[in-house]
C-alpha cells in the first residue's frame, strides 16, 4: 500500500507533501469548445466539423485573434474575398468557409447576419474551352509528326489516319 501511495499519491498528499486537488477547477470555455458540442449536437460529421473548426479557426486568425464579437459583416465579406482573390479556392470551398462563419456567428455567438447582406468577391469556376479542330487542321497536324501515315481504306471516313512512330 505503501508503494502505492508513492507512486501515486495519496488523497492526504503525495511523497513531497503536496496535498491533490480532488475537486480542481473546471477552465473557462473556450470559443470553438462550445462550437463543437453544438456541432455534435446538430449530427455533423466528425470531417465536416473538422472543417467548420478548421474555417473558424483561419477566419479568427486573420483577423489577430480578435474576438468575432468584435468583428461583423465587413471582416466576413473581406475575409470569403480574401479567399476567392488571394487564396484562389475552388467555389466549394469558399462556400464550405461561409457556412463555417456562419455557423458561428449563428448558433456559437447567437448573432443573427439575417439582415445583413454579405457581398463577397466570389471564386469563379476556371473554364477550360476545348480545341476544337477542322479535319483539314488535323490532317495538317498529323502530317507534321515524324513517322509514317497510313491512311486507312477499310474504315468508313477516309480522313482517317494511323500513325506509326518510326524509332
Amino acid at each position: 500500500m505503501e508503494l502505492l501511495n508513492i507512486k501515486y499519491g495519496s488523497i492526504m498528499g503525495n511523497k513531497r507533501g503536496h496535498v491533490k486537488d480532488n475537486h480542481p477547477q473546471k477552465k473557462p470555455k473556450k470559443l470553438l469548445d462550445p462550437a463543437k458540442e453544438i456541432l455534435r449536437r446538430k449530427h455533423y460529421s466528425i470531417r465536416t466539423e473538422e472543417a467548420y473548426i478548421g474555417w473558424m479557426v483561419r477566419y479568427i486568425h486573420s483577423y489577430n485573434k480578435r474576438h468575432p464579437k468584435n468583428m461583423g459583416v465587413p471582416e466576413i465579406e473581406a475575409f470569403l474575398t480574401h479567399l476567392a482573390v488571394e487564396g484562389n479556392v475552388a467555389g466549394s470551398t469558399q462556400n464550405q468557409a461561409f457556412n463555417a462563419t456562419l455557423c458561428l456567428y449563428r448558433n456559437v455567438l447567437n448573432i443573427s447576419l439575417e439582415g445583413a447582406e454579405i457581398d463577397a468577391i466570389r471564386a469563379h469556376k476556371k473554364r477550360n474551352v476545348p480545341v476544337v479542330l477542322t479535319k483539314n487542321e488535323a490532317k495538317r497536324v498529323i502530317m507534321k509528326q515524324r513517322g509514317h501515315l497510313i491512311c486507312q481504306e477499310c474504315r468508313p471516313d477516309p480522313f482517317v489516319f494511323v500513325f506509326l512512330h518510326m524509332a
